[in-house]
Parts: structure tokens; C-alpha cells; sequence
């Protein structure tokens, strides 16, 4: 989506980022009221070559009877109820079911948000060459420009879902997230691999909760000091497997990680390489 909030960059700041939040605010509670749980976002504030503030910002919505009606509501009834200080909105979806096509989609966007990044901003590639992180992250020097000054609070915004506080949360839980830039598998990034690690996540959720049931059915709770002893054992071992880091987690669909990855040892839990 396009936000734009056609004053002058000087006096656009404040205001605009309090629309976009009333957006994101009002969007999620549409789309919960219609049974998607939540309103993954991203959003940058831009200044055009013109000189007008503009807000991207891509999220994700159901791709059924949801997105037309978010559609509509985000180009006509968001900037009728806001009415005076409505940006106009422009969205731009993704219908498409086929992997491919969304995973390209994926990609164009994200590279959208990241096409102002600094070019003096350097990393390391997959042979330790230090290069632009601009360059690393694949976005065409077609669509790179200058994105301009601002005087918002924070140029960019993310939902809690996807904020720094969701991974602490999801380490808490022994579901930790893997993060194809710190491990510098740039190749990765726009491969779709997302698709196939929330299976795997589900799929390890569900394991979990499975051996808990096999304990809890085979070593009940009671007096016998062997039954108590093994399900001792067994709990130890279960909580032990929910402490591997992510990339020590069973998945089918391979990824970047070296294959002399090993899964921790049973004394212990600790990972080993």
C-alpha cells in the first residue's frame, strides 16, 4: 500500500504516522472481526522527489473474500471516516495462489521498503567479501533511490507481530525464529523459505505436545518410584529438546544450514557441531 499524505515534508511528519497507525489499528480489528488473527505489517516513510510524504507499507491479508473488502475499505471507507486528515491509499495486492507468484511478490515488496537503504551500509557475503548490504539484500539498482529527510519520530514501523519482542517471545517458548541475514545466507532471503519453515514449525509444535501426551499416558503420576523415575527421564528429555536452538530443529525442507549441523546430545541438551 501507498500512503499518501500530500503536504509538504516539513509539517507531514506527526500526522502521518498517526494515520498510518490509525490504519494498521483499524485494519487489524476488520480483519479480526473476519477471522484472520492478525495484521502482520512493515511500513517506511518516504519523501518523493517532489517533496510529498509517502508512507509503503506492505502486509499480509487472507487472500480470500477478505482482501476485496480490506480493499475497498482501505481506498474509500478508511479515507471517508478520517475524513480532513486521510491520506489517500493506494493498494496494490497479490491475488495469486501459485508459489512462485507469491513468493516474487514477497520479494518486490520487501525490495520496495529496502530500496532507500544506505549504500554506505556494508556486511560480509558468503566468502567473507565485505559488500553494500543494499547489494546483499538484492535490490535492483533500478528501483534504489534517495528516500529524504523526515521529521516523523521513527521512519520505520512494524507490527508487534513481527517487532524484536515476537523473537524474545518465541525463544521464551523454546520456538526460536531463524534469521537467514545474521547467518548471511543472503541467497536465501527471497526463496520462499518462510513457507516452508511455518510447517516445520507446526509440525515440531505438534511433536511436542504428542510426546507429552505419550509421557503423560505411559508414566502417569503416582507412587511407583520406577514409573516416577522414567517420567522423570522422559520429561527431561522433552524439556531438553525444547531449549535446541532453531537451527538445531528436525525440518524437511533442508536449508542453508552446514550439514554437520547435529542435534544435542541426550546427557545434556546442548547443541553440538
Amino acid at each position: 500500500m501507498t500512503f499518501d499524505h500530500g503536504r509538504d515534508k516539513q509539517d507531514a511528519g506527526a500526522d502521518a504516522s498517526a494515520a498510518v497507525t490509525d490504519f494498521c489499528r483499524r485494519a487489524r480489528a476488520l480483519l479480526q472481526r473476519r477471522g484472520q488473527d492478525d495484521f502482520p505489517f512493515l511500513s517506511v516513510h518516504e519523501v518523493t522527489a517532489e517533496g510529498r510524504f509517502v508512507t509503503e507499507l506492505t502486509a499480509h491479508v487472507a487472500p480470500d473474500q477478505r482482501l476485496a473488502r480490506f480493499t475497498t475499505w482501505a481506498e474509500e471507507d478508511f479515507t471517508t471516516t478520517r475524513r480532513r486528515t486521510a491520506p489517500r491509499v493506494r493498494v496494490g495486492a497479490c491475488r495469486a495462489t501459485a508459489r512462485a507468484e507469491r513468493v516474487a511478490y514477497h520479494a518486490t515488496s520487501l525490495g520496495r521498503l529496502m530500496r532507500g537503504l544506505d549504500p554506505n551500509i556494508y556486511d560480509w557475503d558468503e566468502q567473507d567479501v565485505r559488500q553494500p548490504l543494499i547489494d546483499l539484500l538484492g535490490v535492483p539498482v533500478s528501483e534504489r533511490r534517495t528516500i529524504g529527510a523526515i521529521d516523523a519520530a521513527q521512519r520505520i514501523s512494524t507490527s508487534d507481530s513481527l517487532a524484536p519482542g515476537a523473537r524474545r517471545t518465541a525463544e521464551a517458548d523454546g520456538m526460536g525464529l531463524l534469521d537467514p541475514m545474521q547467518d548471511r545466507a543472503w541467497p536465501w532471503l527471497f526463496s520462499g523459505w518462510e513457507l516452508d519453515e511455518y510447517h516445520a514449525r507446526s509440525a515440531e509444535r505438534e511433536a511436542r505436545v504428542q510426546a507429552r501426551a505419550r509421557i503423560d499416558a505411559l508414566y502417569p503420576i503416582g507412587p511407583n518410584t520406577l514409573v516416577s523415575a522414567r517420567r522423570a527421564a522422559e520429561l527431561a528429555d522433552l524439556e531438553a529438546r525444547c531449549r535446541w536452538p532453531a537451527e538445531c530443529r528436525p525440518r524437511s525442507w533442508g536449508g542453508w544450514l552446514p550439514l554437520a549441523m547435529e542435534l544435542p546430545t541426550p546427557d545434556d541438551g546442548s547443541p553440538s557441531r
